[in-house]
């Protein structure tokens, strides 16, 4: 069996050596490429099973994993994200809702608990799997591709901004703490881009395979606009 895969938890080319020497040492199977941008390695594997005593022998070297690659067809783009769009139109309606019994549109509430809602969700499908979500995190943002520790934090950073935002607590240090957190995430964002770089997006966790595109992007463009416009209130 001959097929291309990803490759999971590569940050360097001694995490690449790594992986390489492994591969070698594996009984049956042969390497035919690997490579760091993009993460991917290409192996002739004697049987399927191969592929999960492979992974296991990774493990014991560090956070590293070999798994399928699937890159979406532009006709399977809607299936693809169909969980951020469900994401979206639950909060979208949650928010509608609530203003209704406000009894009108009132824009900074709006934002904050738009924020809030965006915050709790996705951290939860990050806590689901945190050191999968930090696995996959370290292969585009800058901060944790040099620290590992702070894939393991972000989740929970996130949990409690998703509850500040929805709680009656007001403080500007926070607005800024977000932006300065967005912005951070969003120059990953754009580093993978525009390195063309063949990687899941983190941003639900393991729990749905979602690939790496300007979608992304505008998920982290939408809370800088948001974190600008709550400071503007200020």
């Amino acid at each position: 069996m001959n097929e291309t895969f990803a490759l999971e938890g590569i940050t360097c080319s001694n995490c690449l050596q790594t992986v390489k020497q492994v591969i070698d040492e594996a009984p049956g199977i042969k390497l035919l490429h690997i490579s760091q941008d993009p993460s991917e390695v290409r192996l002739e594997l004697p049987t399927i099973d191969a592929l999960a005593t492979l992974n296991k022998a990774l493990r014991e070297k560090g956070d590293y994993r070999i798994v399928a690659a699937e890159q979406p067809t532009q006709l399977g783009k809607v299936t693809t994200y169909r969980p951020l769009i469900l994401i979206l139109l639950f909060l979208l309606t949650t928010l509608a809702l609530e203003q209704w019994h406000l009894g009108g549109f009132h824009l900074p509430t709006a934002m904050r608990h738009f924020m809030g809602g965006f915050f709790l969700i996705f951290s939860f499908f990050k806590i689901l799997d945190v050191r999968g979500f930090a696995n996959a995190y370290r292969g585009y943002d800058l901060v944790a591709a040099r620290f590992k520790e702070y894939g393991f934090i972000y989740p929970f950073l996130e949990l409690l901004l998703g509850i500040y935002f929805l709680s009656p607590l007001s403080h500007i240090a926070v607005l800024w703490f977000t932006l300065a957190l967005m912005i951070v995430s969003t120059l990953g964002v754009v580093n993978s881009l525009v390195k063309q770089q063949k990687i899941a997006c983190a941003c639900l966790g393991t729990v749905f395979k979602l690939p790496m595109s300007t979608v992304t992007l505008v998920e982290d463009l939408l809370m800088i606009i948001m974190s600008v416009g709550m400071l503007s209130f200020y």
